[in-house]
């Protein structure tokens, strides 16, 4: 498959053994190899946490990946940084839109 750049988010409102949620995202970003990414960016968490701010960015990311092997590797990456629940219930969360 030919190079694809797909727009990816990520969220993280929780610490890692990288650090806050702000160094776990800045280093789930650069263990990518994201071409871009944007500011980072504090809102309101969802869900139970909602009191907390919890950083969000975009990223650009080039890849040979088909968009469902892109997902499975960043749902292993969701994993390796201790992500154990759906979605909106803390760690690092990451989407892609084509």
């Amino acid at each position: 498959m030919a190079k694809t750049s797909y727009a990816i988010a990520l969220g993280s409102n929780r610490r890692s053994r990288h650090g806050s949620p702000t160094e776990t995202l800045r280093y789930a970003a650069a263990a990518l190899g994201v071409d871009r990414l944007s500011t980072i960016r504090s809102t309101p968490a969802l869900g139970p946490r909602r009191a907390q701010l919890a950083p969000n960015a975009a990223a650009i990311l080039s890849s040979d990946l088909a968009p469902t092997d892109l997902l499975h590797q960043l749902k292993e990456l969701e994993r390796q940084f201790g992500r154990r629940a759906p979605a909106g219930a803390g760690g690092l969360a990451s989407s892609i839109w084509i």
